[in-house]
């Protein structure tokens, strides 16, 4: 099986919100479970489509093989700058295929892109860390009830070419 990176099709298809709330619920069941969070996947299906309409860009890996239609395992949306969400499939997670969607991000040429992390969250704060985001600022989230941090990565320069 090959992953490829597909254009995610917005504002999401009742399908595609239904694809994404689940990777988004099986991974944050993983992420969060800290938090001891009690949402159910109708939750993030109804989460997304409020918040869908917002975003401009979009990918989603798909494991393939040869002439299916593939299985979607992860997936990244952002409006501008922001790189609002980033989640992987539990199994196929330290595969390097959210690396590969984070890659895509940043070929949008962008001079920052800023996302927002819990900071419970620590495997997805060392994951942005290791791709060049550095830490901006956190404050108390009183919605979350934690500290929220913003991170932040600069466009890296373009080495000359002679």
């Amino acid at each position: 099986m090959i992953a490829c990176i597909r254009d995610l099709r917005l504002p999401l298809s009742q399908r595609d919100l239904e694809i994404v709330s689940d990777i988004h619920w099986q991974s944050a069941q993983r992420a969060y479970a800290y938090r001891n969070w009690r949402y159910s996947v109708q939750d993030v299906i109804d989460w997304y489509a409020e918040k869908s309409d917002a975003w401009d860009w979009g990918r989603i890996a798909l494991l393939t093989s040869h002439g299916d239609e593939g299985l979607a395992v992860a997936f990244a949306v952002a409006r501008e700058n922001l790189l609002d969400q980033l989640f992987v499939f539990p199994k196929f997670q330290r595969s390097g295929i959210g690396g590969r969607l984070l890659q895509a991000m940043f070929e949008r040429d962008l001079e920052t892109i800023d996302v927002h992390v819990l900071e419970g969250n620590k495997p997805a704060r060392k994951f942005y860390e290791r791709h060049g985001f550095r830490l901006q600022k956190s404050w108390w989230d009183s919605d979350e009830r934690e500290m929220n941090m913003l991170y932040r990565r600069k466009r890296m320069p373009v080495p000359d070419k002679e």
